[in-house]
């Protein structure tokens, strides 16, 4: 799994690129009618676990941090999940690095252990259908 730099859409303008860029998760990609699709989740510098503890994945480790390509303690909302169209209009490279490449950063083998235990419980909940069930063969196994 990757970290790839966004212009993740508003909830309220859903279908156009956001005003903003901002980390994402990259958890699937996927082929539709030709097109590559990249199914992200949403990053955020807002970590209030008192919300989100058990819903979300929270990134807060200093080493994680860094080798994710982020800057600083990240929550990645896994109720704001897009598959969003692999362009330059939605995927850009992170400002202040001098690269092309919109993927900057990668997930460390137990930050992706942890998202899986989230994605089960969060499917046993009742809380993981669509975007998964729009293109995915399943949730990730170990």
């Amino acid at each position: 799994m990757d970290v790839a730099w966004v212009f993740f859409p508003r909830e309220e303008d859903i279908g156009n690129p956001g005003h903003k860029t901002r980390p994402s998760l990259v958890l699937e990609i996927g082929d539709y009618d030709g097109k590559c699709y990249v199914l992200c989740a949403y990053g955020t510098s807002r970590v209030n676990k008192l919300w989100r503890r058990g819903d979300d994945l929270f990134v807060e480790n200093y080493v994680d941090i860094g080798t994710m390509g982020l800057s600083t303690a990240t929550r990645f909302d896994l109720d704001r999940l897009m598959w969003l169209p692999w362009s330059e209009q939605y995927f850009v490279p992170p400002p202040g690095i001098e690269t092309t490449n919109p993927v900057y950063g990668h997930t460390p083998q137990d930050i992706q252990s942890m998202l899986r235990s989230i994605l089960r419980d969060r499917h046993r909940r009742g809380l993981l259908t669509w975007p998964w069930d729009t293109f995915s063969t399943g949730l990730p196994e170990d």
